[in-house]
């Protein structure tokens, strides 16, 4: 996939698509063990207690249905 690197109020999603959306994303066990890479690639992620991250996932994947 081609990418650019203009400003985003010049970009076009037509001509510069950002990518196939997927139709269903991945269940709650898959993204709560990607929590923990979370925290290897966003060290200040490594201060929230794993309870609290998943308890977030959990309410965030209720809110988006």
């Amino acid at each position: 996939m081609r990418r650019t690197r203009c400003q985003i109020d010049r970009c076009s999603l037509v001509s510069e698509p950002i990518g196939d959306i997927p139709d269903k994303f991945p269940g709650y066990n898959f993204q709560a063990v990607e929590l923990k890479q979370t925290k290897e690639l966003f060290p200040a992620y490594k201060e929230i207690h794993a309870e609290v991250q998943q308890q977030n996932l959990k309410r965030t994947r209720q809110i988006l249905g």
